[in-house]
């Protein structure tokens, strides 16, 4: 399955949608524009929240909460490496899922306990917005992966 992000040029809050290859909308984000922290919902295109993303602050390394009808069922952990990105995703839900990215930033894969190759998103490098590919090859993970591909726009990505 292959997802399409791409986010609007400038807006004062981030609010876009998610799409399927073929332009059918998957998922809608949505952040809080005011909050200590950055905070942001994924949904279905009808509406339906899947999940609430909250920040944690005052960390070395970064950590989100990953929460579901108000239960926290996953944490972005960020891990310190050198010259990669590395992050993993502990969930009793999901399974751990750990996640590699290049140098740079612009390419990151995911991988699921076992180490079988889970999905994989790039970002397009000469876009005047930020735009996104993202392929998940395992579709039963493909809310968590998605939600770990905002996470990681936010900490990566943004210049806002």
């Amino acid at each position: 399955m292959r997802l399409i992000i791409n986010q609007k040029y400038f807006a004062l809050r981030d609010r876009f949608m998610i799409t399927h290859e073929n332009g059918q909308p998957a998922y809608a984000v949505e952040g809080k524009l005011f909050s200590i922290g950055k905070k942001f919902y994924i949904e279905e295109p009808c509406g339906r929240e899947i999940f609430f993303v909250k920040q944690r602050l005052f960390r070395f390394l970064p950590k989100w909460d990953i929460i579901q009808n108000g239960d926290t069922v996953a944490v972005y952990k960020g891990k310190l490496s050198f010259l990669t990105k590395r992050a993993k995703i502990v969930s009793k839900s999901f399974g751990d899922i750990t996640i590699k990215g290049s140098v740079l930033g612009w390419t990151f894969r995911f991988f699921d306990q076992s180490g079988n190759q889970i999905a994989e998103v790039s970002k397009k490098i000469l876009k005047i917005r930020d735009t996104y590919a993202l392929d998940i090859f395992d579709t039963r993970y493909a809310d968590i992966i998605m939600t770990a591909v905002i996470i990681i726009d936010a900490l990566y990505h943004r210049g806002r």
